[in-house]
């Protein structure tokens, strides 16, 4: 509780008593104090606990680490502090997501250059990083955040992968409205009618969702109308007029 109430006073206190740093406390998750010092957004608690010596990649009820909490409030200061303390950027938690992927998702540009900076690109085990990688870009699409797209492109991550997913980059982003981000990643991959594991098309895709601007602007792009899906479907959505001129 003292955690939660940023009073680093008597967390010294607590833990110079001999308060055990590993305890979780039940009715937040099971969360350790360090959990709770950075997702409560308080970096002096957080670097105390650190420096006493807290296990940084302890996980709570939902297998979220330290990392992951800061990663999800967007506190970059706490990120890079567990970093530095040496924290595994790779864990992932009952979802399957990891603490880039969480940042990515949130648009947390920063974060997710520092864990560029730290080699999660290149972390282990063999092609964990690079399934991860993808697979975050993916996020950055369908939630529609160009910026992070660009860092994580520019970074090595692929922006064109087919049939590893239901849906790759472009098919998430056009089928989830979110043109800027498909602009950006036709851009880098020039492959506007890559084919997702159900062999759709990211047209089939924006079409199939009833996204208009999407599929005008695919259509101007080149994507070929007439390509079926797995399913021997062809999805066709009839744009509003000026909906080529983006």
């Amino acid at each position: 509780m003292a955690t939660i109430r940023q009073d680093l006073g008597i967390v010294k206190a607590l833990v110079s008593g001999g308060a055990d740093l590993s305890v979780g406390y039940l009715q937040d998750l099971n969360r350790c104090p360090l959990h709770l010092a950075v997702a409560y957004g308080m970096t002096p608690v957080a670097q105390y606990l650190l420096k006493a010596g807290s296990k940084v990649n302890l996980t709570d009820d939902h297998g979220c680490t330290p990392l992951y909490s800061a990663s999800f409030v967007g506190n970059l200061q706490c990120v890079i502090e567990l970093l530095s303390a040496g924290a595994e950027m790779m864990i992932a938690n009952a979802d399957g997501n990891t603490a880039l992927e969480a940042s990515s998702q949130l648009g947390y540009v920063a974060i997710v250059k520092e864990f560029i900076r730290h080699g999660v690109l290149r972390a282990s085990p063999p092609g964990t990083s690079a399934w991860v990688a993808f697979t975050t870009l993916c996020a950055a699409a369908r939630s529609g955040h160009p910026d992070v797209a660009d860092v994580l492109i520019e970074a090595g991550v692929p922006p064109a992968q087919e049939g590893l997913l239901r849906m790759g980059p472009l098919s998430c982003a056009a089928s989830s409205k979110k043109l800027e981000v498909a602009r950006r990643i036709l851009k880098a991959s020039g492959v506007v009618d890559e084919k997702d594991s159900h062999g759709c098309t990211p047209l089939n895709r924006a079409s199939q969702m009833i996204r208009p601007r999407l599929t005008a602007f695919l259509l101007a792009s080149g994507a070929n109308p007439s390509v079926r899906s797995a399913a021997d479907n062809v999805y066709s959505c009839v744009a509003p007029p000026g909906c080529f001129l983006l």
